[in-house]
């Protein structure tokens, strides 16, 4: 995807007052720590930022957190028909969007049902993932990009390693054996 088709997309749902973009990324600092960040685009203006702070999970987990604290946001506006979604991470929409991961369910049910709540409610409505990679540069994403990185916040509730934390430390380990 080039930066001109994403910026193409992102005026696109700008000028209708009827779509919403979400920029959504996430960090994993080498302690454990996560931040999952999402942009509420709305008339050419962040409406919303959010960030959400955890720890023990792996890169894939807190990106699904960033697309669905930003979906919870965007489906709040009751207006809303066309929602696009920018991220960095397309497989972790794709995860959304598929039945087969078991590990994951507990992070994607809730969104899923909200996602077919609101494509239920009009026959206009969508939503739509755009992959936006970092070596783009694209300065909508950067931003938030930079934004998960320099956060600092230690999570405040102490987490036990999600499932798939363990599996990767598991599978480290025997590669380091």
């Amino acid at each position: 995807m080039s930066e001109q088709i994403i910026t193409l997309a992102f005026e696109k749902t700008q000028k209708s007052s009827k779509d919403i973009t979400v920029i959504s990324d996430e960090s994993v600092k080498s302690s454990g720590s996560a931040t999952a960040i999402a942009h509420i685009w709305k008339d050419n203006k962040v409406i919303v930022r959010l960030k959400v702070h955890t720890s023990n999970v792996t890169p894939l987990e807190a990106e699904l957190m960033a697309i669905r604290i930003g979906l919870t946001s965007a489906f709040e506006s009751s207006e809303a028909h066309q929602i696009l979604i920018i991220t960095d991470a397309l497989e972790a929409g794709k995860k959304i969007i598929s039945s087969g991961d078991q590990h994951l369910q507990k992070s994607i049910i809730p969104i899923v049902e909200k996602i077919q709540s609101f494509l239920g409610k009009n026959s206009c409505n969508s939503i739509h993932f755009w992959h936006c990679s970092n070596k783009l540069e694209w300065p909508r994403h950067t931003l938030v990009d930079e934004e998960a990185k320099s956060s600092h916040i230690p999570p405040t509730l102490l987490e036990k390693n999600s499932f798939l934390l363990s599996k990767k430390k598991e599978c480290d380990l025997i590669l380091e054996t």
